[in-house]
């Protein structure tokens, strides 16, 4: 974890941080606040986190499996960058948000 203090006054922190400072899934951190080139800002990213929902992950494989859109329609999407990965599976598979996921399915 990595945290600096600028000085401008802000604090710049790593995902990792972020997520331990406001007990957030780092997922979430990642698709809620915006990232500067050395990290977030943690006051920013605070407020950006208060109302914000944790995401629900799946890989594209569960996402055939339980949401009925194939795996391969899946990763054409995150090719076409229609959705972006916001973590991965131990095995280094890209884990999707669902809410993403059935937006699409629903856009058709």
């Amino acid at each position: 974890m990595k945290i600096d203090h600028q000085p401008d006054g802000t604090t710049i922190a790593d995902t990792s941080a972020i997520a331990a400072l406001f007990a957030r899934p780092a997922a979430t951190v990642r698709r809620h606040c915006r990232r500067h080139a050395a990290g977030y800002d943690v006051k920013a990213c605070g407020h950006e986190l208060a109302d914000a929902p944790d995401l629900i992950l799946i890989s594209a494989a569960d996402a055939e499996r339980y949401l009925s859109i194939p795996a391969g329609t899946v990763r054409a999407w995150a090719c076409r960058l229609a959705i972006r990965s916001y973590d991965h599976t131990a095995e280094g598979r890209p884990l999707y948000d669902v809410g993403d996921l059935l937006r699409l399915k629903e856009d058709g």
